[in-house]
């Protein structure tokens, strides 16, 4: 289950300053990764069905500069949504009682984009609420906050054996 948004909050806090940028957006980029990385599809379902790919969120980062306005904000979801997008999803980690012979999801398509269906949606929304994420409101909370609905507004299309091995799609909301 997706811990709070404190938990990445306090996560984001405790990065050390660096002055080389390479080994600051390593370091951001891997909060960011393993705090996304406890998501879970349904309550019946364990971690590990996605794994963000944190090059590909690196190499989205490495190539923005600084900005004094909002305009870090599409470049901030460009960069989650490619790391997600080229991620893993990794089946069999999704239970449901409608797959009475795999019992797990188990041909689930190992691309996020076709796996997560609301992948798009949750991008909107990140963009939407990191509006409220400024300078001057404790920037890391509004962001946080943004980074775990995002994630929570993900729908992964799981596909298990039902009766016979005839394969049955669940649209199971992440947790």
């Amino acid at each position: 289950m997706l811990a709070p948004a404190s938990t990445l909050n306090s996560a984001i806090l405790a990065l050390t300053p660096s002055a080389n940028k390479d080994e600051a957006i390593t370091a951001f980029v891997a909060v960011i990764a393993e705090y996304m990385n406890q998501v879970q599809g349904g309550s019946s379902g364990t971690v590990g069905i996605l794994t963000v790919n944190q090059m590909a969120m690196y190499n989205v980062f490495v190539t923005q500069v600084p900005v004094a306005d909002s305009s870090w904000i599409s470049k901030f979801a460009d960069a989650w949504y490619q790391g997600v997008a080229q991620g893993t999803i990794t089946p069999g980690t999704v239970t449901n009682g409608a797959w009475v012979t795999s019992g797990t999801d188990v041909s689930t398509s190992l691309d996020p984009v076709t796996t997560i269906t609301t992948l798009t949606s949750a991008k909107a929304m990140l963009e939407s609420e990191l509006t409220s994420a400024t300078f001057n409101n404790n920037p890391a909370l509004p962001f946080a906050e943004a980074v775990r609905d995002a994630t929570l507004a993900f729908t992964f299309a799981c596909i298990g054996l039902g009766p016979l091995g005839v394969p049955i799609t669940i649209d199971i909301p992440a947790e």
